[in-house]
């Protein structure tokens, strides 16, 4: 069997940071103008910029917690 090269070059990776802007996740690359806005309410997503790189990243949200609710 004849080894089949890859047709695609590989592609350059950039992680990107996420915050929550309202009902909308944030993913804002360092390292290039990608943005990605997410809607999680309404599914709508926004991307724009470089999209030759492969991006990832995560988000985990922050609670505000009421320091009273830590008494007992």
């Amino acid at each position: 069997m004849k080894h089949q090269e890859n047709l695609f070059p590989p592609m350059e990776t950039h992680i990107c940071e996420g915050y929550t802007r309202g009902n909308w996740i944030v993913y804002k690359c360092a390292e290039c103008s990608y943005t990605q806005h997410f809607n999680w309410k309404t599914g709508k997503m926004i991307t724009k910029g470089n999209r030759m790189a492969l991006h990832s990243g995560s988000h985990v949200p922050t609670i505000k917690r009421n320091p009273s609710d830590d008494l007992y």
